[in-house]
C-alpha cells in the first residue's frame, strides 16, 4: 500500500490507517510505503505544501504505530529528500519521471523478494 501523502494536512495518521492495515493481517506479507518528502520550493501553493511537509515526521511516527502489527513500513524519506535522486517533483508533491523511477527502485530494494 502507498497511502498517506494526502493526509499530511494533519500531523497524525488516524484510525482508518490501522483499520485498513488490519484488513491485510491475514496476508503473508504487507508493506506500507510511507509518504515521500514534499517540496514547497517547487509548489504553487508553497504554504500548504510547507505545512504538510512540516507534519511529515509526526505523521510517520503515528503511521508506524497504526500499521506495524499488520504491515511493514517502508520509509520513503531518504530517497525523496530534496537533494536525493528521488527528490524532484513537478508540483511540490508528485515526482518527476526520473525521480519517481528512483523512488520505485528504492522501494523495490527494500522488499524481501
Amino acid at each position: 500500500m502507498a497511502l498517506g501523502t494526502n493526509s499530511l494536512h494533519l500531523p497524525t495518521a488516524n484510525s482508518t490507517y490501522q483499520e485498513l492495515a488490519e484488513k491485510f493481517a491475514h496476508v503473508h506479507s504487507c508493506f506500507w510505503i510511507a509518504p515521500p518528502h514534499l517540496r514547497p520550493d517547487q509548489a504553487k501553493n508553497s504554504s500548504l505544501i510547507a505545512s504538510m511537509e512540516n507534519n511529515l515526521s509526526s505523521f510517520y511516527t503515528s503511521l508506524e504505530e497504526r500499521v506495524f502489527r499488520s504491515c511493514r513500513l517502508i520509509n520513503s524519506l531518504k530517497i525523496t529528500d530534496k537533494n536525493a535522486e528521488g527528490g524532484e517533483t513537478s508540483d511540490g508533491v508528485h515526482r518527476t519521471s526520473a525521480s519517481g523511477k528512483a523512488w520505485a527502485l528504492d522501494i523495490l530494494s527494500a522488499l524481501p523478494f
